[in-house]
């Protein structure tokens, strides 16, 4: 089950001030090739290019289902990938597989200092096939809870915002957890871990320097936006609200086991 996976990182001039929407869509196949050798389930969380312009590709590679919004369910269709593998969700949506079920729940994109969504916009109609970074609006954001045997279930949030009501009382082993801009939110953390039963495993994503090549190790945005991308000091907080919590960082394609 592959959550937003995207491997065709390019300099969008985004982290930069020189964000160009007309910029052509590159496609990284032989990183994908290398990582991607099958899949079930591609969930969506919302529709920007660094979330959803390889699932195209990675669907009609694999077969696999794509879970998304009616917007995300357009650029599926316009991009070729079969209507018997797209599944069209909004958040409520709790789905039966063999051996695990997926829940999805209405989420919200992250905020910057401008509180304005980065790449705004919906799709109600198939639109051409996608080509640069303005063909993929956001769509609407959704977050997921994953639960294996009806016992072990992982939180999946790859936008660092969250409906409270939406998700407060849910139980998950681990969490994955977008943590950047997190201070431009009231009270993000200690919500969000409210909400969710304090985890005993968290593990952040989307918190790196997501156009930086991955021949590079992994680094924050704390030289661009400040304390607001420093992943450091959101872990030292996630540790003080939860200390019985693992938090674990994790390096490029490294897998983890709880």
């Amino acid at each position: 089950i592959l959550l937003d996976p995207w491997f065709s990182r390019f300099d969008s001039g985004f982290l930069t001030g020189k964000f160009n929407p007309n910029a052509t869509l590159p496609l990284d196949e032989a990183l994908i090739n290398q990582h991607v050798k099958k899949a079930a389930q591609i969930l969506i969380v919302h529709g920007p290019w660094d979330h959803m312009a390889d699932v195209p590709y990675i669907a009609k590679k694999t077969n696999a289902m794509v879970i998304g919004s009616e917007s995300h369910a357009n650029v599926m269709r316009a991009a070729g990938v079969p209507e018997g593998k797209i599944v069209q969700v909004k958040g409520g949506e709790y789905m039966q597989f063999d051996g695990y079920t997926i829940e999805v729940f209405p989420g919200i994109h992250s905020m910057g200092p401008t509180k304005k969504h980065a790449v705004p916009g919906h799709l109600y109609h198939v639109p051409p096939a996608p080509t640069k970074i303005a063909d993929l609006p956001e769509g609407d954001s959704l977050i997921y809870m994953l639960t294996v045997g009806g016992k072990f279930s992982i939180f999946l949030m790859s936008s660092a915002n969250y409906n409270e009501r939406a998700i407060a009382g849910l139980k998950p082993d681990v969490a994955l957890i977008a943590s950047i801009f997190a201070n431009q939110i009231h009270d993000f953390s200690p919500r969000l871990l409210k909400a969710l039963n304090y985890p005993k495993t968290l593990l952040p994503t989307h918190w790196d320097n997501f156009e930086a090549p991955f021949t590079e190790p992994p680094r924050d945005l704390r030289d661009t936006f400040g304390d607001a991308a420093n992943i450091d000091l959101w872990v030292k907080e996630v540790k003080k609200l939860s200390p019985k919590s693992q938090v674990v960082t994790m390096k490029y394609f490294e897998s983890f086991a709880p």
